[in-house]
This record gives C-alpha cells, structure tokens and sequence, in this order.
C-alpha cells in the first residue's frame, strides 16, 4: 500500500494495521483471531493529562520518566529513590508543579514557577504531610510560600486542584495514594496510623514511668526516715 517500515518501526506497524483500513479491511486480523470488538483497538491510546489552569495557578503533572526542571535538566525516575519504602512509593506516583500565570508573560510564558510537590504529599494524609482533601475540609489554604502570601491556593480554586489531582491521579494507576498497599503491604496511610499508634504508647509507658519514678521516691524517703515499708 506504499508504506515502508523499518527495523524499530513495530509499534507503528502494529498500529496502521490495526486502525488502517487501507492496510486491513474489516474483518480485521484481531477480529478474527480474537474476536475482539474493534473499538478495542481502534480507539487511540489516550495521552495523560498534564497540566490544568484554574485562576491564576497552571498545575503542571510530571509522570516517571519524564524530564523536568530548568531546561529539563533533570529526570524524574523511580530508581533514584530505591532503598527506603515511603520514598518509593511517593515517587511511584507524579510530581506536582505550580505556576503564578498573572506574573510577566514576556519573562513567563507558561507561568513563574512556585513549587513543586509529590502528589502523594497532596492527596494522602500520611506521616508527612495533610492532603488537600483535609485543608478543604477544615476551611484552610495551602500556602505555596510561606514568605509570598500571594502564593496561596483557596476557596475554589483548590478544589478544582484537588478534583484535578485526583481525577489525573486514577487515570494514571488506577487508585488514590493510600488506597493500595503494595506486594509487602506496605502503605504510608498505615504507616501514619502506625506512628500515631507508637506516640501514644510512648505517652503511657512516658505515665508509667513517671508514676513508677514517684513510688521509688516515696519508697526511699520512707526508709531514709526508718520507717517500715
């Protein structure tokens, strides 16, 4: 049908004969081997969302392996948090940028970056951090910059940030930070209920120390005035 593929053009190969009629008229191949409806496959993969304006903030979603940074500088991927649980699991999921749009546009075409944060940090609440869900929950704002407050998301616009994440975060694995532990059980939602749990019983061992402490010194006076116990 006068296309040429090369070595390394599979993908594309696989695809035209999928979604190209020229190529493959229906019954199709799939079809017929698989029985599979062709929407099945002649639907276009879709392309994951990265970036959603609200007022003044772009939100921008870094998915691993994706560059990032000035120039693009730096790679964002999984391997480089190897070792620890909770930093895997918060780089298994995409970074979060925030841009200010009403800054120069000549100087910042897509916005003056702010910050950036793991959205696991913005849609958990863990050990680390108190998701959005919670801010919006208690009538708070989420400072961007402690020092700028102009950087400041609320009201609305932060939860249409937080529907934005949410929504982005399920198309991308399927569930929300904290709702899946992994093949080691491991969760940071658990493990923030953990730490509460261990503070706790710090606080009464903390008691029952105190209150041992206080019968060792009775004790003691008791006998430095040769009294019987």
């Amino acid at each position: 049908m006068g296309k040429h593929y090369e070595l390394g053009d599979e993908n594309q190969f696989v695809h035209d004969l999928y979604n190209s009629p020229e190529l493959c008229a229906a019954p199709r191949y799939v079809e017929q081997s698989f029985g599979c409806p062709s929407e099945e496959y002649e639907k276009e993969e879709g392309t994951l969302p990265h970036d959603f304006t609200t007022g003044k903030w772009r939100v921008h979603l870094i998915y691993p392996g994706e560059r990032y940074g000035l120039d693009g500088c730096l790679t964002y991927e999984l391997n480089a948090y190897s070792g620890a649980p909770a930093a895997a699991h918060r780089a298994s999921y995409p970074l979060v940028e925030f841009y200010d749009t009403s800054q120069d546009a000549a100087r910042f075409p897509g916005g003056q970056f702010v910050s950036r944060y793991y959205m696991t940090d913005l849609l958990e609440d863990n050990s680390i951090a108190v998701s959005l869900d919670t801010m919006l929950k208690n009538g708070n704002q989420f400072s961007l910059d402690g020092g700028i407050p102009a950087w400041t998301v609320e009201g609305d616009d932060l939860a249409k940030v937080n529907d934005f994440l949410k929504k982005s975060c399920m198309e991308f694995s399927g569930s929300l930070p904290g709702d899946e532990k992994d093949e080691d059980g491991y969760s940071l939602s658990g493990e923030a209920k953990d730490a509460t749990a261990s503070r706790n019983g710090l606080s009464r061992n903390q008691m029952g120390i105190e209150e041992k402490a206080a019968e060792c010194k009775e004790a003691a006076t008791v006998l430095a005035n040769g009294n019987a116990l």
